[in-house]
């Protein structure tokens, strides 16, 4: 079986290769994303505070409650530049078939096609094919979506309530109990005046 394969057969591997290594990047990023998530819930991170409401009792604490997802940079990288060199030894070239050669308007043409030996080097002291890689990564700026999605979670931030353990919602201070009723002062009744009142004459007192 040949070793020598197309010079384009290893340039398309190489950069199949570089696609992947791409799309392994996004998906780690997209990963590392859904580790700030609990299934479709954001975490959170809630800690315990004193409470800053009006109607608050004395020692009463609420809840303070952050999003994670807006509490870490995010950042997105791509591959920006491949250094791709090896060292191979060349082989003959051989010409294409017609059949794969699009036509022109002179008629069928054919191309000369380079082949290379992947698995030997020109070199006798070195065994195999030597090949330096060389990527350059770059950061990107916060995608849109991602922006505007931090941009919402952050505003869900803030105080809640602390949850009652009894039933499950937030936890109310009981009300107050209502003030007791104050008593009425008793006015004195008018004697009453007119024509028609005979005038009341005092009782004699005891001992006149």
């Amino acid at each position: 079986m040949s070793r020598f394969v197309p010079l384009e057969a290893l340039v398309e591997a190489v950069a199949g290769a570089m696609n992947d290594a791409q799309s392994l990047m996004e998906r780690a990023q997209i990963e590392g994303l859904r580790a700030y998530l609990d299934g479709d819930r954001p975490r959170t991170l809630e800690l315990s505070l004193p409470s800053v409401r009006a109607d608050a009792r004395p020692g009463e604490t609420d809840i303070y409650s952050v999003p994670l997802l807006a509490l870490v940079p995010h950042g997105s990288m791509r591959i920006r530049q491949v250094d791709v060199q090896f060292d191979l030894e060349l082989g003959e070239l051989t010409d294409s078939s017609s059949a794969d050669v699009p036509a022109g308007a002179d008629g069928p043409r054919h191309r000369s096609t380079l082949t290379v030996d992947p698995t030997s080097s020109v070199d006798p002291a070195k065994r195999g094919t030597m090949a330096r890689v060389t990527l350059v990564v770059e950061a990107l700026e916060r995608p849109e979506a991602l922006s505007r999605l931090i941009d919402d979670l952050i505003r869900t931030q803030g105080y809640r309530p602390r949850p009652d353990p009894g039933t499950g919602g937030p936890e109310r201070p009981p009300p107050a109990p209502p003030p007791a009723p104050r008593p009425k002062p008793r006015r004195p009744r008018p004697r009453p005046v007119g024509p028609d009142v005979e005038p009341q004459t005092p009782s004699p007192k005891r001992g006149d």
